[in-house]
């Protein structure tokens, strides 16, 4: 969320977006009833030949105070799933409205270009310097805005990503062999927050760039794969990404793909083998029978 939230302030659109709200947990130990130590009522006999001795006494207030503290606990657990589900929705409404001002043609403007020079400008203020010449700079712009799915309770960190193109490729290329949510989750930040464009990116220091990448491991293939989605997303008329040859970018393989065309396209009718792709597509078909299902 901070890095769409830095992305947009890049592009002069950070006021279309609210802030989620903020909202604290309560602490998961609530204040139990101290009880104060007794005199035992009744006392084993567990003496080798001898039975046990009692006198009369029984468990009703012990069985009390545990049925006191598993009904606090079910209160608890209630608790935190109400604010849970509160904090992904908040979330999720966030994501919706700062997709939707990423984007809006025009920036902060609201206004879409009209012209060549404009359609241009549009160009390197996404994605820098680097955007090269073009016939049609208006194509070439709206191949590169995307169509993300709505945002699911699941929240992958594609879907934080697939406001733009480019973003989301380069975060496939990165979380790629890497178990670690923390991990992927913190060096991908970290690469945005040097490199915010493709344009950046290409002027990487590879000493700085290995540094920030040394968690992720394998550092030449992924050196060369960022090099080569931003230097095919910057030089593309028209950008698309596949497995054939002439779409084929070096790092892509079948993981990145899929989430290029599930995540930038809204392609749901694919079968992807991955697992996490897997559930968010069923989870979006889902989404949608439940929505098309007349009301009552």
């Amino acid at each position: 969320i901070e890095r769409n939230r830095e992305y947009m302030l890049m592009l002069g659109v950070l006021d279309a977006a609210e802030a989620v709200p903020s909202r604290s947990r309560p602490s998961a130990k609530a204040a139990r009833k101290r009880r104060e130590p007794q005199e035992p009522t009744r006392r084993s006999g567990r003496v080798a030949g001898a039975p046990p001795e009692l006198d009369g006494s029984t468990l009703d207030e012990d069985e009390e105070d545990e049925d006191e503290d598993e009904e606090e606990r079910e209160r608890q657990v209630k608790r935190r799933r109400t604010i849970d589900s509160d904090v992904l929705a908040d979330t999720q409404a966030w994501l919706q409205r700062s997709r939707d001002a990423l984007l809006a043609l025009g920036g902060g403007s609201g206004k879409a270009p009209t012209g060549a020079d404009e359609w241009r400008a549009e160009a390197e203020r996404r994605w820098g310097d680097k955007v090269p010449s073009m016939e049609d700079y208006e194509s070439y712009v709206r191949s590169r805005l995307p169509t993300p799915p709505p945002p699911s309770d699941l929240q992958l960190l594609q879907e934080f990503y697939s406001a733009d193109i480019w973003r989301l490729c380069v975060a496939c290329s990165l979380m790629s062999r890497v178990s670690s949510h923390d991990v992927k989750s913190r060096t991908i930040a970290a690469f945005f927050a040097r490199y915010p464009t493709p344009s950046a990116a290409l002027d990487a220091d590879p000493e700085e760039l290995k540094a920030i990448l040394h968690p992720l491991g394998l550092f030449p293939n992924r050196a060369k794969s960022l090099a080569a989605i931003s230097q095919r997303f910057l030089e593309m008329p028209r950008f698309d990404l596949g497995l054939t040859p002439e779409l084929k970018v070096f790092g892509f393989g079948s993981f990145g793909v899929d989430s290029y065309s599930i995540f930038c396209r809204g392609r749901l009718d694919l079968n992807p083998s991955d697992a996490t792709l897997k559930s968010f597509v069923a989870w979006q078909k889902r989404r949608r029978a439940k929505a098309e299902q007349p009301q009552t």
